[in-house]
C-alpha cells in the first residue's frame, strides 16, 4: 500500500504540471506565413559551397573549422577540415538516414562529431515544415518570418523550442549567407558562414 500511495502522490503532483504545459503549448503561437513554403527555393542549399563552421556550448567555442558541402535534392556529401585545410571527416548524408562516414580521424570519432553533424545537418538541410506539421497539437515544426533577417525554422514541444535554424540571406544575390542552428534549452549553437 505504501508504494502505491507514493506513486499516486507523484501522479497528483505531475498532473497539474502536465496540464499547465499542454495549455501553455496550445497558447504559444509561432507567426506563420500566409503562403507556407514547405521547401522554399531560397532556403534550400543546392550544389557546392564552403562554410566557416563554429560549434559553441554557451560562450565556449568547442570547434572551429571549415565545412565543404555538395548538396543534391535528397543527399549531401560533406567534408570537415581544420583551419589549415587538413581533412578531419568525410561523410555522405541522405534524407532520414544516419551519416555514412567515409573517412574520419579517431579523435573526431571519439568526440562524437560524425553523429552530431549527422543529426544537425539533417535538420538544417532536409527537415522542412509544412502547414500540417505547424498545426500539430504538442510537437510542431514551423517557419517563422524574421523580416530582413530571413527565416527561422522552429521545432517545438509545447511551449519549449527544442531546436531552431535561422537562415540569413545575402541581399545582393538572395543566397543563404549565414545559418545558425541552436538548441536553446542546453545553450548549444552551430554557426555556418558562407565563404564566397
Amino acid at each position: 500500500m505504501g508504494t502505491f500511495g507514493a506513486k499516486l502522490s507523484w501522479l497528483a503532483l505531475l498532473l497539474p504540471v502536465l496540464t499547465m504545459l499542454l495549455v501553455a503549448g496550445c497558447s504559444t503561437k509561432v507567426p506563420i506565413l500566409a503562403e507556407y513554403p514547405s521547401r522554399s527555393p531560397q532556403y534550400v542549399l543546392d550544389g557546392e559551397s564552403l562554410w566557416v563552421m563554429q560549434i559553441q556550448q554557451g560562450e565556449k567555442i568547442k570547434f572551429e573549422g571549415l565545412l565543404a558541402l555538395n548538396v543534391e535534392a535528397d543527399s549531401a556529401d560533406l567534408v570537415v577540415l581544420d583551419s589549415s585545410g587538413f581533412i578531419l571527416l568525410e561523410g555522405e548524408l541522405a534524407v532520414d538516414q544516419p551519416m555514412d562516414v567515409v573517412n574520419s580521424l579517431d579523435l573526431v570519432e571519439r568526440h562524437g562529431l560524425p553523429d552530431y553533424l549527422s543529426k544537425t545537418m539533417q535538420r538544417v538541410l532536409f527537415k522542412w515544415p509544412s502547414q500540417s506539421s505547424c498545426e500539430k497539437f504538442i510537437w510542431s515544426l514551423c517557419w517563422a518570418d524574421k523580416g530582413q533577417l530571413g527565416m527561422d525554422k522552429i521545432d517545438r514541444f509545447g511551449p519549449f523550442t527544442t531546436w531552431q535554424v535561422l537562415y540569413t540571406l545575402q541581399k545582393s544575390n538572395n543566397q543563404i549567407k549565414l545559418i545558425k542552428y541552436e538548441i536553446p534549452l542546453v545553450g548549444h549553437t552551430l554557426f555556418l558562414k558562407r565563404i564566397e
